[in-house]
């Protein structure tokens, strides 16, 4: 799997690292694997690499908080305008927000 001139790849990085991978069943003979599956086209190659790539890497937010009045946002200590349209109001404060990349 050589580089193009630019030193970009055809494929997803995570190919690449695969790629690097020589153990047995490792990333290389996986890649080897989906080469066969699509009968050495490259282009079918490249789309399923990529779509493999896409569904892979998923991200979720989790967000918690809760409804309140604006009388008990000003006694809490929140603003009970919207952080970016000020002529807004709101009734929900994020009291925590998480975020996780999964593979």
């Amino acid at each position: 799997m050589a580089p193009r001139e630019d030193g970009s790849y055809l494929v997803p990085s995570q190919f690449v690292e695969m790629w690097k991978d020589q153990s047995d069943g490792g990333g290389r003979d996986q890649i080897k694997q989906l080469w066969n599956q699509v009968g050495g086209d490259k282009e079918a190659f490249k789309a399923t690499a990529k779509k493999r790539v896409e569904s892979v890497q998923e991200s979720d937010l989790w967000v918690d908080g809760k409804f309140m009045s604006e009388k008990n946002m000003v006694e809490e200590g929140f603003e009970p305008k919207d952080r970016y349209e000020k002529h807004v109001n709101v009734y929900w404060v994020e009291e925590q927000m998480v975020a996780a990349l999964t593979n």
